[in-house]
């Protein structure tokens, strides 16, 4: 008998400003665990003044913990997930849900995360799984359409458009759940 697989954890990353208790992120977590998965929703510190390498650290503990798996970044928590990709982690998927790719000039709080360009090497790109969602063009306050363009254009995947999300700060986002 061998052992039973350990299902990859997912994890819910929240963005600029946020927390684990808001938007989708509830709602995710419970309807996931109703699917006898295990998922990981962490506060980062000084959300309002986001430092990257604190938000990093503490992902990367929350990894070593739980393991590698799914990362699911909204805003800021995207750019968090590639972020650690990029130095050397090995999630199995990463999500974004209208994430910034560049700098935002109303956003200056952001720029640790940001100003550096992403770089993935071709392997990083193979050996993970990428879901992109995006809004109508003038539908998200915050991040404008040529970042998901960019995104795109990094990872190779298409993105998927949803109508009227905005800035993806919805109570529930069952949409996602038919890619995860």
């Amino acid at each position: 008998m061998g052992m039973a697989t350990k299902k990859s954890p997912y994890y819910i990353l929240h963005g600029y400003n946020g927390h684990a208790n808001e938007n989708w992120f509830p709602w995710l977590k419970a309807e996931l665990e109703k699917r006898g998965e295990e998922v990981v929703v962490p506060d980062f510190p000084e959300a309002g003044f986001p430092a990257l390498e604190k938000w990093l650290t503490l992902l990367k503990d929350e990894v070593k913990k739980h393991g590698e798996g799914v990362l699911i970044g909204h805003s800021l928590g995207g750019a968090l997930a590639m972020r650690y990709l990029e130095s050397g982690g090995h999630p199995k998927k990463i999500v974004l849900a209208a994430a910034p790719f560049g700098e935002l000039p109303e956003f200056p709080q952001i720029n640790g995360f940001l100003s550096k360009p992403f770089v993935l090497s071709n392997k990083q790109i193979f050996d993970t799984e990428f879901l992109i969602f995006y809004t109508a063009s003038d539908d998200d306050p915050y991040v404008p359409p040529e970042h998901v363009q960019d995104w795109a254009k990094l990872t190779g995947v298409k993105p998927i458009l949803l109508e009227n999300k905005g800035h993806f700060n919805q109570e529930t986002f069952p949409e996602i759940l038919d890619y995860l």
